[in-house]
């Protein structure tokens, strides 16, 4: 190889390094914490309607001191009950999925029903699954 000059014969074979760089970093940490609050909406079955509350426990990351509760919570679906008892028999309600269509780190307990994932219709049994009226911490009941 024909070489310009010292300096490139030099270099030739050379591996040239520069200076060494920390990773970038922002100067911010995510930070992850557990939260538990909890969530009102109508239920109903083929024989009553009632207000029910959720307990919503999720483990959540970011800011604690900015976050803010989602309406919905994450794992609940707005669904269709049939209640032959009530007044108007359709009823559109907002439930949790039952305990096998959940995704995430979020437990739920509560004295509505829970909907299946695949149909996303309610079924007619308390969220006994999960404790139902056992977490009332946060719901004061």
């Amino acid at each position: 190889m024909l070489y310009e000059s010292t300096a490139q014969q030099q270099l030739a074979g050379t591996i040239l390094t520069g200076p060494q760089f920390a990773p970038a970093t922002t100067g911010s940490t995510i930070s992850v914490f557990t939260t538990e609050y909890c969530f009102t909406a109508q239920a109903a079955n083929s024989a009553s309607q009632w207000p029910a509350t959720y307990t919503v426990q999720e483990v959540c990351t970011g800011d604690q001191s900015t976050w803010t509760a989602p309406a919905p919570p994450p794992n609940f679906v707005t669904t269709i009950v049939t209640c032959n008892a009530c007044e108007t028999p359709t009823q559109t309600i907002t439930c949790p999925l039952n305990t096998a269509g959940r995704r995430g780190a979020v437990s739920i307990w509560g004295n509505g029903v829970t909907a299946t994932a695949a149909t996303a219709t309610a079924t007619p049994v308390l969220n006994a699954s999960e404790g139902a009226g056992t977490r009332t911490a946060c719901c004061g009941g």
